[in-house]
């Protein structure tokens, strides 16, 4: 242990969250519901299955869009809406040109219904929504602590919470180009485990 610094760990207290499903609103939270209404019309589709997968992906994006929104706050959500649905038309228009996994009838289907949430996106830099304590918290930790040397590395559960956090560091008000920052995530055991939108 001759050239290693060891870390120095710091705790943060914060008021737990309410892990009630409060009720918030957004427009990229909306959008998704809609997103969800329009799935469920276009049963006109030959293939029932595609349908089905495509309402069930929908399902677990709105699911995990409120855990993000009640954890990390409604602009933390925002963000994390639409960095999917980026990530998500970005993936099925290159897979149209490769043949990969996301070319498939599903993947395609589903980025057309979610395709129009990009619309909202000039709203998103702003800061019309909130952080939860805890990230508010971590914020200006942040901030007050920055120096030119200074690095970290903060711990999350969940992918999608890794993420999110990168990304508010990286483009919220309090934090915006102070940072080099991007999320390392470990890979799942669960070779079955499918790729959606989240």
């Amino acid at each position: 242990m001759k050239y290693v610094h060891p870390p120095q760990l710091i705790l943060l207290r914060y008021a737990a969250p309410d892990d009630s499903n409060r009720a918030w609103h957004s427009p990229f939270l909306e959008a998704i519901s809609q997103a969800r209404s329009r799935a469920q019309s276009h049963l006109e589709l030959p293939d029932h299955s595609v349908v089905r997968e495509v309402q069930d992906e929908l399902e677990k994006f709105h699911a995990k869009a409120i855990g993000i929104g009640n954890l990390l706050g409604t602009w933390d959500a925002d963000c994390f809406i639409v960095e999917s649905v980026k990530k998500l038309v970005g993936r099925v228009g290159r897979a149209g040109m490769t043949g990969s996994l996301w070319a498939d009838p599903a993947k395609a289907h589903l980025a057309e219904i979610v395709r129009h949430i990009l619309q909202l996106a000039p709203a998103l830099p702003g800061s019309s929504g909130t952080v939860s304590e805890k990230v508010w918290r971590l914020l200006a930790f942040l901030k007050k602590e920055h120096h030119e040397n200074f690095s970290g590395i903060i711990f999350a559960r969940e992918r999608a919470t890794a993420y999110v956090l990168a990304a508010v560091i990286r483009c919220h008000p309090l934090t915006q180009s102070l940072f080099q920052c991007a999320s390392c995530v470990g890979w799942s055991s669960n070779r079955n485990k499918k790729s959606g939108i989240c």
